[in-house]
C-alpha cells in the first residue's frame, strides 16, 4: 500500500471520526502513562517515521495502518472499539505487560473507573 489510498480512507463521517479520536485519545493515554523506548510515536500521522500509525473508521470499521519503513501496511481491522483498542494495545506492548494489561487499560479509559 502507498500513500494515495489514505485520501480515501480519511474521508470519514462525523461519527466514525469522533469514534476514531475516543479511540486515539485512548491509546495515546496509555503511552503516556506506560512509556517505553521505540513505541509509536504517533497514531495520527503515518509520515512521522518508521513505527507511527494511523487509524481510520469507516462505518464502525476500524482500520489500523502502519509505516514500516518502506510502504504502508494494514496491521489490523475490526469492527469494534474495545477490539480495536484490545488488540492494539497487545501488540504495541507485547510481552512487556501482561496478558490482562490491555483490558485493564480499557475498563479504566472507558468505564470511568
Amino acid at each position: 500500500m502507498n500513500y494515495a489510498p489514505l485520501e480515501e480512507l480519511n474521508n470519514m463521517s462525523d461519527n466514525d471520526a469522533q469514534l476514531c479520536e475516543e479511540l486515539i485519545s485512548a491509546l495515546e493515554t496509555v503511552l503516556e502513562r506506560e512509556p517505553f523506548k521505540n513505541m509509536p510515536r504517533s497514531f495520527r500521522f503515518l509520515g512521522a517515521g518508521y513505527g507511527c500509525m494511523q487509524i481510520f473508521c469507516s462505518n464502525g470499521l476500524f482500520k489500523v495502518l502502519r509505516n514500516n519503513g518502506q510502504d504502508i501496511d494494514v496491521i489490523l481491522e475490526c469492527d469494534d472499539i474495545e477490539k480495536t483498542f484490545c488488540k492494539l494495545i497487545s501488540m504495541i506492548y507485547g510481552t512487556r505487560k501482561p496478558d490482562s494489561f490491555a483490558h485493564e487499560q480499557y475498563d479504566q479509559l472507558f468505564s470511568g473507573s
